[in-house]
C-alpha cells in the first residue's frame, strides 16, 4: 500500500543512513569480538563481509520497508487457529536475535520512538498512536539486519554473534535517526496523534492501574483539599472533548509532550474528571530518568549582563531584541540558581514527579508553555521577560496545588503576572534610573516567592502583587496629581469651547450684524465668544452679564459702520476708545498676549480711521470732510457685509501659557532619519484610528524617546494629549500626529494582556497533519 507523501522523506533518509549505520556497527562489533581469541574466525568472516554489507544494506533495508506489512494488533487466539510449521533451526535462532535486538532498540530509544509513533501515526492519517503501523518500526530495522548478515550462508553460529556484538552502536544509530525522522515530518507541519481515551459503558468493569513505586528523593504531596485522591480509579466515564483527550493519553505516554493547539483551553475551561486520572508507572519511570540525567549535568553558563553595555548608546526603539525562553540562561546575580534553565528543569521534573493526577503533571507543563510564550512578548523589555521566566519555579508548585489557575484572570498569580507586565510598558528604556527602581521590586517579590518550596496555595502571590501596588501607589502619587491637573486645565479648556461656541451661535442670530465687515464678524464669532465664555465660567452669583462683555458688543457694531457713526461724531468720539479698552481687557482676561490680534486691531483703527479724522478738522469742513471720506473705496474685508452664520471650531483654543503647560509643540524637534522607512498617510490614519485613551506609545521629544500613554482626547478627535513617566505631558493636533506617525517619531505600542494574549497564542490551531 503506498505510503503518503511526507513519510517518504524518513524513509529515503534511513535508507540513506544505513550504509554508514551498518558499516559503524560492524567495525565496533569485530574491535569488540576479536577481544576474545575464540572469535577469531568469526572476526575475520565479518571483516571480509563488511564492505559487502556497505553497499548492500541500503537496498536490503528499502527492500525490507517495502515488503513488510503492518503488524496486526494484538487479539485474543482463537481455538483451532494456531498451526504449526517446520523450521531451520539456525533460522529460529536468527529469528529470536531479532526480536532481542528490536526489544532492546524499543528500550533504549523509548523516548526517540514514542515521539515518531506518535508523529508517523499522524502523518499516515490515523486517529491515535498506531505504533504497528511505523514503516521504520524496531521490527523492521532488525530484521532487515537479520536478512543482510544471513546472506551468502556463514556460519550458523556468526549471524547471532555479529548481531549481538552490533547491538549497542546499532541502537545508537538508530535512536539517532529516529530524531531525525520526527524532526523531517515536525518541519513538514505534522501534529503528533495521540492514545486514545475510551469511554467505559456504565457497569462495565475497568482496568485499574498499579500505584506507581515511590521514588528515590521524591515525596508524594498530600492529598489535595478539594477532592479525594482518586489514585485507584480506571478510566473515568462521562463526556470528554476529543482534543483533550487525545492530549491526556500522548501526554501519560511522553511525560514531556507539549501542550499547543486547541487542547490549552479545554484544559484550561474543562474539569473533567479525566484530568483527575493516576499517572501510570511508566510515566515516573521516565521522569526518574530525566531527573537523574538532569542531576548529573552542570549549569549552563549565566548570561553576562555586561553584554547589554553596547546596546545602551542605540535608541531604545531599536534596539535589537533579545531571545528569552525557558531554556535561555538567566543573569545569575539577579536570579540566583534559578539562572540556569537545567535548575529549573530540575524543579520542573521534581514537580512532576510528585504529581498524583495527570492534570497536576500537565499543569506544571502548562506553566512552562506559558512563561515561555509571555517571555516571546516583544513589548516587554529584556529584564521583565527574565523575570517572567525565573518565576517558573514558584508558578509550578502552585499548579500541583491548583493546575488551572492560568485559566482564572482572578487567579492572584495571574494577576500578579499581568499586572507587571502592564505596569512595564510605561519604560521602554531597561538603562533608565526609573525603570532599574520598578525592576528592582519585581525582582526581590519574585524570588521571595521562588525560595517558598513548601507553597501550599495562591496566598504569597496575592501579597507580593499588594506589596508590589503599596510601592507603586507612593511612586504615583505626585505624578498623578500633576497627571489630574493637566487633565482639567484641558477639560476647561474644552468646555470653554463648547460654550464658546454656543455663544457664537446665540451672537449669529443678532438683527445689528447686518452691515458688519466680515472681519469683526469673526473676531466676535472666535475671539470674543471666548471672553464671553470665560467670564460666564468664572462668574459670581447670579450676574447677566458678567465683565460687561455682552453689551460692549452693540457699541463696536454701531462704531464699525462707518455712516452711522460719521452722521454723529460726538458719540463716535466718545465711544470708541472706551470700545477698543474693553476688547483689549477681554482678551488680556482669557491669556491672550498683547500682539496676538494686531490684525484685527489695525482693521478696526482703518474702519474708525474716518470718523477719527473728523476730530482735526473744523467742524464748517466736517461735511466736507466725510463726503470725501464715504467716497473712499474700503479694502475688501473692511466692506460692509451681510449677517454670517458662525462655525463650529475644529480645536479647542487655548492660551500660550495653557499651550505651554499641556506640552503643545513639544515634539517639534528634528530627529535623525530612523531606520524603518516612513509610513504612508494611509498607513498612519490606521494607526492613529486605533489610539484611545491608556493607549502606549513611543514618543520622540526633546532629543530623547519617551513612553508616553494617551490621556486624554477632545470630544472632536482634533487634539491628543499624551503624558510620560513624571506626568510630563506631549499635546498635539490631529495633523500634528498624523505627521509625526508618518515620520515615526510616534510609534504606537500594541494593546493586550499580556497573559490571556499568550494562552490565545498557544492555543492557535496547528497545521493539521497531511494524508494521503
Amino acid at each position: 500500500m503506498p505510503l503518503p507523501a511526507v513519510v517518504q522523506p524518513c524513509l529515503d533518509r534511513a535508507v540513506q543512513r544505513a550504509s554508514s549505520l551498518v558499516y559503524r556497527a560492524g567495525t565496533e562489533a569485530a574491535e569488540a569480538l576479536q577481544k576474545d581469541s575464540a572469535n577469531r574466525d568469526a572476526v575475520r568472516d565479518l571483516l571480509r563481509r563488511l564492505p559487502s554489507w556497505r553497499t548492500r544494506f541500503a537496498d536490503v533495508l528499502r527492500r525490507t520497508i517495502e515488503t513488510t506489512e503492518p503488524e496486526p494488533q494484538a487479539a485474543a487466539p482463537q481455538p483451532g487457529a494456531l498451526s504449526l510449521s517446520l523450521v531451520d533451526d539456525n533460522e529460529v535462532v536468527q529469528n529470536i536475535e531479532a526480536s532481542r535486538l528490536a526489544q532492546q532498540m524499543a528500550g533504549r530509544v523509548e523516548k526517540q520512538l514514542a515521539e515518531l509513533n506518535a508523529l508517523m501515526s499522524s502523518a499516515l492519517g490515523l486517529q491515535a498512536i498506531r505504533p504497528e503501523r511505523n514503516p521504520l518500526r524496531p521490527e523492521v530495522l532488525a530484521n532487515a539486519l537479520r536478512k543482510l548478515l544471513g546472506e551468502d550462508d556463514p556460519h550458523p553460529d556468526w549471524p547471532g554473534l555479529w548481531m549481538r556484538a552490533m547491538t549497542d552502536v546499532f541502537t545508537e544509530e538508530v535512536g539517532q535517526l529516529y530524531a531525525e525522522c520526527s524532526g523531517l515530518l515536525l518541519k513538514s507541519g505534522v501534529q503528533a496523534a495521540g492514545y486514545r481515551l475510551v469511554n467505559t459503558p456504565s457497569g462495565a468493569k475497568t482496568a485499574t492501574p498499579s500505584r506507581p513505586a515511590p521514588l528515590r528523593e521524591v515525596s508524594r504531596p498530600a492529598p489535595l483539599d478539594s477532592r479525594p485522591a482518586p489514585l485507584g480509579a480506571g478510566v473515568p466515564s462521562g463526556p470528554v472533548p476529543a482534543g483533550l483527550a487525545q492530549a491526556i493519553n500522548a501526554f501519560m505516554q511522553f511525560a514531556g509532550q507539549a501542550l499547543r493547539g486547541p487542547f490549552v483551553r479545554d484544559f484550561l475551561a474543562n474539569d473533567t474528571p479525566h484530568l483527575r486520572q493516576a499517572l501510570p508507572s511508566s510515566y515516573y519511570e521516565r521522569l526518574q530518568q530525566e531527573l537523574d540525567s538532569l542531576q548529573d549535568g552542570e549549569d549552563e553558563a549565566p548570561y553576562d549582563p555586561h553584554t547589554d553595555a553596547v546596546l545602551e548608546a542605540i535608541a531604545p526603539v531599536e534596539r535589537p531584541q533579545r531571545d528569552i525562553g525557558t531554556n535561555s540562561p538567566l543573569t545569575r546575580g539577579a536570579w540566583g540558581d534559578y539562572g540556569a534553565p537545567r535548575q529549573r528543569a530540575i524543579v520542573r521534573a521534581q514537580l512532576k514527579s510528585e504529581a498524583r493526577e495527570v492534570g497536576q503533571a500537565m499543569g506544571v507543563d502548562l506553566v512552562c508553555q506559558l512563561v515561555d510564550q509571555v517571555a516571546q512578548d516583544p513589548r516587554l523589555l529584556s529584564p521583565v521577560r527574565e523575570a517572567m521566566v525565573a518565576l517558573e519555579p514558584a508558578l509550578g508548585r502552585l499548579a500541583v496545588r491548583s493546575p488551572r489557575f492560568a485559566g482564572d484572570a482572578e487567579s492572584p498569580a495571574r494577576k500578579l503576572l499581568e499586572q507587571v507586565a502592564q505596569r512595564s510598558l510605561r519604560y521602554n528604556d531597561q538603562f533608565s534610573p526609573d525603570f532599574e527602581r520598578f525592576y528592582e521590586a519585581v525582582r526581590q517579590r519574585f524570588n521571595e516567592l521562588n525560595a517558598q518550596d513548601g507553597l501550599q496555595d495562591a496566598v504569597p502571590f496575592e501579597d507580593a502583587l499588594k506589596l508590589l501596588q503599596g510601592e507603586w501607589h507612593e511612586q504615583d502619587a505626585e505624578e498623578e496629581s500633576r497627571r489630574q491637573e493637566l487633565l482639567n486645565a484641558v477639560q476647561t479648556a474644552e468646555k470653554r469651547q463648547e460654550e464658546a461656541d454656543r455663544i457664537a451661535w446665540e451672537l449669529g442670530q443678532r438683527s445689528d450684524l447686518e452691515g458688519v465687515p466680515g472681519v469683526v464678524q469673526d473676531f466676535l464669532y472666535e475671539r470674543w465668544a471666548l471672553v464671553m465664555a470665560h467670564a460666564r465660567a468664572h462668574a459670581k452669583g447670579g450676574e447677566l452679564d458678567p465683565g460687561g462683555y455682552v453689551a460692549v458688543i452693540t457699541d463696536l457694531l454701531w462704531s464699525v459702520k462707518r455712516e452711522t457713526a460719521l452722521r454723529d461724531p460726538a458719540k463716535a468720539f466718545e465711544l470708541i476708545p472706551r470700545v477698543v479698552g474693553k476688547l483689549r481687557a477681554g482678551l488680556t482676561a482669557i491669556g491672550q498676549p498683547p500682539g496676538d490680534d494686531d490684525i484685527f486691531f489695525k482693521a478696526l483703527e482703518r474702519l474708525h480711521r474716518p470718523v477719527l479724522k473728523l476730530r482735526a478738522k473744523h467742524r464748517r469742513q466736517a461735511s466736507d470732510t466725510a463726503a470725501s471720506v464715504l467716497d473712499a473705496l474700503p479694502d475688501e474685508d473692511l466692506k460692509p457685509a451681510s449677517a454670517q452664520v458662525p462655525k463650529v471650531a475644529d480645536d479647542i483654543w487655548l492660551a500660550p501659557n495653557e499651550l505651554k503647560a499641556c506640552g503643545f509643540g513639544d515634539t517639534e524637534h528634528a530627529y535623525h532619519k530612523p531606520k524603518q522607512p516612513d509610513l504612508s498617510a494611509a498607513e498612519a490614519d490606521n494607526l492613529l484610528a486605533r489610539l484611545e485613551a491608556g493607549s502606549w506609545i513611543d514618543l520622540y521629544s526633546r532629543q530623547h524617546w519617551h513612553r508616553a500613554q494617551l490621556d486624554w482626547v477632545n470630544a472632536k478627535g482634533t487634539l491628543f494629549m499624551f503624558v510620560s513617566h513624571g506626568g510630563r505631558p506631549h499635546s498635539m493636533t490631529r495633523r500634528s500626529l498624523q505627521r509625526l506617525l508618518c515620520s515615526r517619531m510616534v510609534r504606537p505600542v500594541a494593546a493586550h494582556q499580556v497573559v490571556q494574549h499568550a494562552i490565545d497564542t498557544l492555543a492557535q490551531p496547528r497545521r493539521q497533519p497531511l494524508a494521503a
